[in-house]
């Protein structure tokens, strides 16, 4: 699929203003969810490698529908298509370039943070989390010749088992962690989506004693962890166009988002151009270094007789 967006920032006195603002505007409620989100980098990038173990790949099963009848559910042998579909189109993906990716898990303030008892080892297996890759936006070239409005190509990968033995049996390693708090609307009449989001840093547990370098088994309270980016939010403003890719599709999602920001100016929102780059997740081949053979009658100063 195709993900559109465009990124302002918010400050933490403005959030609960901000709030009312949209949900009036999109008439939904905000949803708020906490996430541990965990970095991983692929495969060496001269290297690069598709996910060629898959015996591990695991959905969470669907919920039987009562009217089945026992019968196979349409909706969930489409979903299982399509999930394999996705694993494939990721696979192809990374056997071309290295790429960073994130997998995500749904926690909860008082079940989470600041307990003493550590998670089971197994826990990022055990339970269900979403894979995210993303490729790095397209050029302006591309994109219609601005750059506030973004555009990528991205896979979702939700509800599914096993996704750090996965990763790790198809050469990912895990780098980093960070918490993310997040105020999600959803607009009712337009395929547009709100995030207000904020990024913690999470501590780091050391290799050692028996354990590999991984998440943290046990976090602080969510309070004391440290703001990525103390006193501001950043909101982002999303559409997708998950079929029939075509120019005209993506388009129509961009003037939604245009259409946004004309709506949210007056209220003091205002959406920034970022740099492209800022979103790379691509993971940069080594480059060898350059030499140059010289013949026998090359000199490196010049004729003799002094440097040029």
């Amino acid at each position: 699929m195709y993900e559109l967006f465009m990124t302002a920032f918010v400050r933490e006195a403005d959030v609960n203003t901000l709030l009312a603002i949209l949900s009036g505007y999109a008439w939904d409620s905000p949803r708020h969810r906490v996430h541990r989100v965990l970095h991983f980098a692929g495969a060496s990038p001269n290297q690069p490698r598709g996910i060629t173990k898959r015996s591990h790949i695991q959905e969470v099963p669907a919920e039987p529908d009562v009217f089945s009848l026992g019968l196979p559910n349409s909706t969930e042998v489409s979903q299982q298509q399509t999930t394999i579909a996705d694993w494939k189109q990721l696979s192809d993906i990374l056997s071309k370039q290295s790429y960073h990716v994130t997998t995500r898990y749904l926690v909860h303030k008082d079940g989470h943070f600041g307990k003493s008892e550590p998670l089971p080892d197994n826990y990022f297996n055990t339970n269900p989390g979403a894979l995210f890759w993303s490729d790095m936006p397209d050029p302006a070239t591309v994109s219609g010749q601005q750059t506030l409005v973004l555009q990528r190509q991205k896979i979702e990968l939700h509800d599914q088992l096993n996704l750090s033995t996965v990763l790790t049996e198809n050469s990912f390693v895990y780098k980093a962690e960070h918490v993310e708090e997040a105020y999600d609307i959803y607009h009712r009449d337009d395929p547009v989506e709100f995030h207000l989001v904020r990024c913690y840093r999470a501590p780091a547990q050391a290799a050692g004693a028996g354990r590999s370098h991984g998440p943290a088994a046990t976090l602080p309270a969510l309070e004391s962890l440290e703001h990525a980016t103390p006193g501001k939010w950043m909101l982002t403003a999303v559409a997708y166009v998950t079929e029939d890719m075509t120019p005209d599709k993506i388009q129509a999602a961009r003037d939604a988002l245009f259409k946004v920001r004309e709506d949210m100016g007056p209220c003091g929102i205002v959406f920034k151009e970022i740099d492209r780059r800022h979103f790379d997740t691509q993971i940069a081949a080594a480059r060898k270094p350059m030499s140059q053979a010289l013949g026998k009658t090359q000199s490196l100063v010049g004729p003799a007789g002094g440097a040029r």
